[in-house]
């Protein structure tokens, strides 16, 4: 049995030395461990659906955790089909107050489960969901829902992850993705993609600025519609299946440049039904591609028979 945790946060686990460690982490965000493989939950060989959690330090809900020592637990064994098991920590402020591993047991389906979330009494930290298959030993796949924070963010290795760090406000990167726990369509809340809309194009590749042209500023309202988006501009909606559009260059009133530096694109529509986040995926001489999302996230901006966005071109 692993050594239990060195814990601070805890009635009368904090001292000076202690405080410049753990007050920084806490203050960061509410859930996170310290470093890349801290509490890391991979498979254990030689324990039938072992796993095996990485000795580090982690931190939630005011407790930072520090553990010396890997721990080990099997998953619980299945008897048909597959299943989901959530392993957490969990800390528990009663007397004494304790911080220990656990495992919840989830569906078929690949979703975090019910969990306890009542900081100051019992609360669990999601580390990783593992899925045990019938008649096999081995855990058969384990995703990372663990996280990382510090000055600016939090940062997670799996987009499920962003489920139990819904917040109002919350910002997390996911890869080069940010997403916003905000407002959206109809007021209700979602994740949004907060890529960067501002996509440094130039100079297009051949294209030299003369010393004499100066750069020049174009913004307007451009709506995208049948037969002036897509690809191509006998395009038969606004965008394609995967959402994905074009605006052309002397075309829906954006003017011609002889080369580009950059673009931006704000999604626009004064029916909330119909809001959208672009993200821009190529700027050419002769068009820039985007591909939009819907506010609340439910799938791409396809479908719409028109969308307007808002654009800024910055070129010469």
């Amino acid at each position: 049995m692993a050594t239990p945790p060195t814990s601070y946060g805890y009635p009368g686990s904090i001292n000076a030395a202690a405080l410049a460690t753990w007050l920084p982490a806490a203050a960061a965000a509410r859930f996170s461990v310290a470093g890349v493989d801290d509490w890391r939950v991979t498979t254990q060989g030689g324990l039938d659906r072992g796993i095996r959690i990485n000795a580090g330090t982690g931190t939630g809900d005011g407790i930072m955790d520090v553990t010396a020592e890997y721990e080990t637990m099997a998953l619980p064994l299945v008897e048909s089909g597959s299943q989901w098991f959530l392993v957490v920590r969990r800390r528990n402020w009663s007397v004494p107050a304790t911080t220990v591993p656990m495992i919840i047991a989830g569906t078929s389906a690949k979703a975090i489960p019910a969990r306890s979330n009542t900081p100051g009494v019992e609360s669990d930290q999601p580390l990783a969901l593992c899925r045990v298959q019938a008649g096999q030993t081995v855990v058969q796949e384990i995703i990372d829902l663990r996280c990382w924070a510090g000055n600016g963010g939090v940062v997670i290795a799996d987009i499920l992850a962003r489920d139990y760090l819904a917040r109002p406000g919350a910002d997390v990167l996911l890869g080069s993705t940010t997403w916003r726990y905000t407002i959206g369509a109809l007021g209700v809340w979602t994740w949004v993609d907060q890529s960067p809309l501002l996509l440094p194009s130039a100079p297009i590749a051949g294209i030299a600025k003369p010393d004499w042209a100066p750069p020049r500023t174009w913004t307007g309202l451009v709506t995208v519609s049948k037969g002036a988006g897509g690809e191509n501009r006998e395009a038969t909606s606004a965008t394609n299946a995967l959402g994905e559009g074009g605006l052309w260059f002397g075309y829906n009133g954006i003017p011609s440049f002889s080369g580009i530096y950059g673009v931006q694109l704000t999604g626009k529509s004064g029916d909330p039904t119909f809001l959208h986040v672009p993200a821009i995926l190529d700027v050419s001489a002769t068009r820039i591609k985007f591909k939009s999302r819907r506010s609340d996230n439910s799938n791409w901006a396809n479908g719409y028979g028109a969308i307007a966005l808002a654009v800024t071109v910055i070129g010469w």
